[in-house]
C-alpha cells in the first residue's frame, strides 16, 4: 500500500498562491453549501477532511458563523497558510492522513471534497469519516464519480508542476462502488449531480478542469489527462 504521508502531490504547488477571495464565486462551493444547509441548525461541529488551506471553511463561515470548524490535511505547508488567514483564526487545524486519521472526537457533519480520488482503497478514508461522525450525523463526499459500474486507477506526471514521480489524484470510482462502501455504516444515501452553469477556460496547469461544448452532450468537463469528469455530491447519514 502506498504511504501517502511521503507522497504529497507536486501539483499542490499550483494551488498555494490562489487567493481566498477567488473561492467566493465557486459554483461547486455554493452547490455543496446549499445541500449541507438543509441539515445544519447552526451550532454543529463541522469537519473538513482534506481541507488544504481551508478554502471551503473560509467560504462557509460567511453563511454559518456559529458552526465550530475543524479541518485536517496531510500537507503541513497548506495548514500553515490556513493558520495565517485572519478569517480562519478560530478554526482548529490538524495535520493528519485521510487514510488513518484519529482526531479523538466526533462531529455532526463531515465533508470530504476532491480527496477520495487520491486513494486506491476508498474504504479506509470512508471508514475514517464514519468513525468521526456522531450517530445520525451527516457525511458528504464531493468528487468525480463514474455513472457506469467501472472503477479506474490513474497515475500521471504533471510536468507543469514539476512532477518527477507518478502521482495519484485522478482515480475514478463508480457511484455504485461508493454506495456499496457507504452501506456498511449508512442506510440513507443520496446522490446529487453537479452541473456547471458557465464555461471554464483551460488554464496553464493541465490538471485543472475546463469545459468543452459539444453538439451531442452540451457542456462537458475534462482535464489535460483527457478524462471527462462528472461531478457528484454523495450525502449519507450515519446509522445510530
Amino acid at each position: 500500500m502506498v504511504n501517502w504521508t511521503k507522497n504529497i502531490n507536486q501539483s499542490v504547488e499550483t494551488y498555494k498562491k490562489s487567493s481566498y477571495e477567488k473561492y467566493s464565486s465557486y459554483e461547486r462551493f455554493r452547490f455543496v453549501k446549499d445541500i449541507i444547509a438543509k441539515r445544519i441548525k447552526g451550532e454543529e461541529e463541522f469537519l473538513d477532511a482534506g481541507c488544504a488551506k481551508g478554502e471551503f471553511i473560509w467560504y462557509l463561515k460567511d453563511f454559518f458563523p456559529r458552526l465550530r470548524f475543524t479541518g485536517f490535511d496531510i500537507s503541513r505547508e497548506l495548514l500553515s497558510l490556513a493558520q495565517k488567514e485572519q478569517k480562519l483564526k478560530d478554526v482548529r487545524f490538524v495535520a493528519a492522513d485521510a487514510q488513518n486519521f484519529n482526531l479523538g472526537r466526533k462531529f455532526d457533519v463531515v465533508c470530504m471534497s476532491g480527496v477520495l480520488s487520491i486513494f486506491d482503497d476508498i474504504q479506509r478514508p470512508l471508514n475514517g469519516i464514519a468513525r468521526h461522525l456522531k450517530p445520525k450525523g451527516w457525511g458528504y463526499i464531493f468528487g468525480n464519480f463514474n455513472r457506469e459500474d467501472i472503477d479506474v486507477l490513474v497515475r500521471y506526471k504533471n510536468h507543469y508542476a514539476g512532477s518527477k514521480k507518478w502521482e495519484s489524484g485522478l482515480n475514478l470510482y463508480s457511484l455504485k462502488s461508493i454506495k456499496k462502501a457507504l452501506r456498511k455504516f449508512s442506510g440513507t444515501i443520496h446522490v446529487y449531480p453537479f452541473k456547471l452553469s458557465k464555461d471554464l477556460v483551460a488554464e496553464k496547469d493541465p490538471v485543472k478542469s475546463y469545459t468543452l461544448n459539444t453538439l451531442e452532450k452540451g457542456r462537458i468537463v475534462l482535464n489535460g489527462a483527457n478524462i471527462v469528469t462528472d461531478f457528484y455530491l454523495v450525502e449519507f447519514q450515519k446509522k445510530t
